[in-house]
């Protein structure tokens, strides 16, 4: 029981360190390179693999399941790995291009491949909002120093964006030169 235990929390200790890694890992070399080489990787899935039968193990031997709130709360994580593991296994990545007003059901991979996805998808309204503090604080008062870079418009910018072929909101913004 205590080997259980103990292993639990070990497991737990790798899986934080290799998933801060895995972070690290992705600001450096990106999104791509980190699904490829660590998130989607076999020896990450028997990581979380192993994790979750010792976690089993512990709930049986332990017979959480007669204290049913603690049960439920142990048994979600549980649900949620094996919702995980069916992404794996199942999922396919692509980017769907969505105009306004219009409708698609194909998906392109990353290889260019178009992929039919058995149902449409329409974007029928498009509307962003910035943070009110958009810009720093710095770059609003008059304190700030004009070498800072940072140039802060308190007027509204409104335009429009050919891709989105819709008028763009009135927003404040800031610019921050080289």
């Amino acid at each position: 029981m205590r080997n259980l235990k103990f292993s639990i929390i070990i497991i737990a200790v790798v899986i934080i360190i290799v998933l801060a890694a895995a972070t690290i890992v992705e600001s450096v070399n990106g999104t791509q390179f980190a699904h490829q080489n660590i998130y989607g990787s076999v020896w990450f899935l028997a990581l979380w693999t192993v994790f979750t039968v010792v976690a089993t193990a512990y709930i049986l031997k332990r017979k959480l399941y007669r204290r049913i709130n603690v049960f439920l709360i142990h048994a979600s994580f549980l649900v949620i790995l094996l919702g995980a593991l069916l992404s794996w296994t199942t999922a396919q990545s692509g980017t769907i291009h969505l105009r306004l007003g219009e409708a698609t059901n194909v998906m392109k991979t990353a290889e260019g491949k178009s992929v039919d996805l058995g149902f449409k998808v329409a974007l029928k309204t498009f509307r962003y909002r910035l943070h009110a503090h958009f810009c720093p604080k710095s770059a609003k008062t008059e304190s700030a120093s004009p070498d800072s870079g940072i140039h802060c418009h308190n007027h509204l910018q409104s335009g429009n964006d050919p891709h989105l072929s819709m008028p763009m909101p009135a927003v404040p913004f800031c610019v921050r030169s080289a």
